[in-house]
């Protein structure tokens, strides 16, 4: 994700970023966390939806059907 993160530009004051899936579910991860996991990946699904798989983290992180990415 750190490539996602060069390509966007993130603001210095960025602290976590916020996952959230079609169904409402969501998740707050901090930005280190993502940034220090380097195998933290957003990937396509078997039915071609987005999701993210976040290996140093528990799987209640892990957010499919993405439709929201939001930096804070």
């Amino acid at each position: 994700m750190s490539t996602i993160f060069a390509q966007v530009g993130l603001k210095a004051e960025a602290k976590s970023v916020v996952f959230t899936g079609g169904d409402g579910y969501s998740q707050e991860v901090p930005l280190d966390q993502l940034n220090n996991d380097k195998n933290a990946i957003i990937t396509v699904d078997e039915g071609g939806s987005l999701r993210n798989i976040l290996p140093s983290a528990m799987p209640k992180f892990w957010v499919k059907g993405l439709v929201k990415l939001e930096v804070k």
